[in-house]
Formats: C-alpha cells, structure tokens, sequence
C-alpha cells in the first residue's frame, strides 16, 4: 500500500466511525426529545468525570448524563466479567456457582465480616 493511499483511507475511516457514533446519539436524541447535547454527553466514551464537567460547564442535564454514565459502566462491567467467563472455558453459572460455593464455606467455617476468630486479627 502506498503512502498517498493512506490519507483518502484514514479519512474514510474517520467518516464512518464519526457517523457510526453520531447516528445512535442523533436517534437518542430525537427519540427521548432531549437536546443533541444531552445525548452526546449521555453516549460519549471515556472519562466519566471529564463527561460530567462538560455537563456542568455547558449547562447540560447532568442527572441524565451521570444516570446514563454509570449504566454504560455498569453494563460495560456485566460484559467483561461474562466475557471473562466465555474466555477461559467456564460458562457465568460455573463462575456463579464457585462463588456462592466459596462464599457458604466461609460462612460454615466461621470467616464472616473478616474475622479470623474471637478478637483476633486478620
């Protein structure tokens, strides 16, 4: 591939990755009948604290945007652990039933709140 070949490509790809993430934001948008604003912040990726203080400092609804944030983190949490779990073999389940397995073991063997045993320390 040619040099001159690379800066018609990185524009193409800029393109579709700028109107892949605006077509969601747009729909949103529309949608929900908020400002593009709120919705672009609402969406955006990144830094949860870099999106709020857009927010504050655009006058944006910030309830939404914190609110919509911590669902996209939370969701994005949810995936990776499931994803984990597909990666190494195990289906969520086995790893759900490791846990609570674990987790009642302790509880039988007295290791509850972190406590080694009367007073003593961990």
């Amino acid at each position: 591939m040619g040099i001159r070949r690379l800066p018609p490509l990185a524009m193409a790809h800029t393109l579709a990755v700028s109107t892949a993430f605006a077509t969601p934001v747009w729909l949103i948008a529309d949608l929900a009948h908020i400002p593009l604003t709120d919705a672009y912040l609402a969406t955006a990726p990144g830094d949860i604290n870099a999106v709020l203080a857009t927010g504050v400092s655009t006058h944006a609804d910030v309830s939404l945007t914190s609110s919509a944030q911590s669902l996209r983190l939370f969701a994005m949490v949810v995936l990776l652990i499931r994803l984990a779990a597909f990666k190494d073999g195990a289906s969520s389940t086995v790893a759900a039933r490791a846990w609570t397995s674990s987790a009642a073991g302790h509880a039988r063997s007295g290791h509850r709140h972190g406590r080694v045993g009367r007073g003593g320390r961990r």
